[in-house]
């Protein structure tokens, strides 16, 4: 009921692929504003990269990146209905959007930080 993009890599050692999830809500589906807002802090307080929750979840061994939306109010979860629009280059994803019911378009950022 909501849209995120996230990408995993192993931590140690060089690995140039990278998994990516990418979600989208679908046409009809929406998330309470107020309580995917909840979500979102808490997943970040709760996940972050120096969290021990990771060494319990064997995150420890990933490096797992959110990828915020481009643009005026950054988030990483989104809770607009809206399906995705995924572009490749040479296999590789070169950029993920939403569009929305309202045409509005929403971008997430793929650089790792």
């Amino acid at each position: 009921h909501y849209s995120f993009c996230f990408s995993v890599q192993k931590r140690f050692g060089k690995h140039k692929n990278r998994i990516w999830q990418l979600t989208a809500s679908g046409i009809k589906n929406e998330f309470p504003r107020k309580l995917i807002n909840v979500l979102d802090k808490l997943d970040s307080i709760l996940y972050a990269p120096k969290s021990p929750l990771n060494f319990f979840t064997k995150r420890w061994q990933m490096e797992v990146d959110k990828h915020q939306t481009m643009g005026e109010g950054q988030k990483y979860l989104v809770s607009n209905a809206a399906i995705s629009l995924i572009e490749l280059n040479d296999g590789l994803l070169a950029k993920y959007e939403l569009i929305h019911a309202d045409n509005q378009i929403t971008e997430f950022d793929l650089n790792t930080h």
